[in-house]
């Protein structure tokens, strides 16, 4: 049932899933197909070529995956397909005692408006929220998602040591889907914004034992639990009424970013999206809000 691209040898649990759910789940041949279409893709996405990978999951994994889920814009019901078959193949390695904890158990279904809407801070928005900011952590930390359009992975996983800076750049070496990595340029104000961050408070945390950039007040790497609450109360306190989460900021900095004259190509880079036609489908309201304007522009009364 695996794609020919799948090596068989190397996803016996996955051919093991399969046969589970035809005899004992008595799943239709085409429900079969369509987890073999599901569970492939999730492979590739985040570049899964081995048995111990899929055992051996991380919740920035799962996380990875929804954001890429995102990404795409796929319809609700497209995305609970995916979602449900992953925890069904989960709960079978749960139940067979392959690994200990289901990593999909928790996550949640989706509705329409949820999927379909995407949120994004205009420039004067994303100005009032980083005012809005009380301490120096939350300063840096949405900071840094608003002017580099990083996945809420990719900032959670900021090493120290991928903080790099030289007299003629500053970057962090970012670590994308599929294990990839990334160059990512720091600007200037956000540099600043960051060292401030690990002088006053980063420095200041006590018998430290990790090395993330991004840490909480206990020493532990910050979590999209953590940062979600906080994007919220903070959007509160600067009087926005949007429905703000972490990946609301990579929105809001491809937006701005477009608003403001880059190419859609630009664009595509930054965000590390593997096809072009991935950044023009999510940001097509402000494709067409640039084509309004150009056509109201050049207009002219024939009366």
């Amino acid at each position: 049932m695996l794609d020919k691209n799948f090596d068989s040898q190397e996803f016996t649990l996955i051919d093991t899933f399969f046969r589970y759910c035809k005899i004992e789940r008595q799943r239709s041949e085409k429900t079969i197909k369509d987890y073999s279409s599901i569970l492939q893709k999730f492979c590739n996405v985040l570049n899964i070529t081995r048995n111990e990978q899929l055992i051996n999951l991380t919740n920035d994994n799962v996380l990875t995956y929804l954001e890429y889920l995102d990404d795409q814009k796929y319809k609700a019901s497209s995305k609970n397909q995916k979602i449900m078959c992953l925890k069904s193949f989960y709960h079978f390695l749960e139940d067979y005692e392959y690994i200990i904890k289901n990593p999909f158990k928790r996550i949640k279904t989706f509705k329409d408006k949820e999927l379909h809407e995407t949120t994004y801070l205009t420039e004067e928005e994303a100005k009032r929220f980083i005012l809005a900011c009380k301490n120096i952590r939350d300063k840096a930390i949405f900071t840094t998602f608003l002017t580099m359009g990083l996945r809420l992975a990719e900032l959670i996983n900021i090493k120290i040591q991928d903080v790099v800076i030289t007299e003629e750049e500053s970057y962090i070496i970012s670590r994308v889907k599929g294990g990839k990595i990334q160059k990512k340029f720091i600007p200037n104000t956000t540099l600043d914004v960051i060292q401030e961050y690990v002088v006053t408070f980063r420095n200041k945390i006590p018998n430290c034992k990790y090395d993330n950039l991004f840490i909480s007040n206990s020493g532990k790497p910050m979590n999209r639990i953590a940062l979600t609450n906080s994007s919220k109360v903070i959007a509160k306190r600067a009087g926005i009424t949007k429905n703000i989460h972490p990946h609301s900021f990579r929105h809001s900095f491809a937006s701005i970013q477009l608003e403001k004259g880059a190419s859609l190509k630009e664009v595509q880079m930054h965000l590390g999206h593997a096809q072009l036609s991935t950044t023009a489908n999510i940001y097509t309201h402000i494709r067409d809000n640039k084509l309004n304007e150009g056509i109201n522009k050049f207009n002219f009364n024939l009366s």
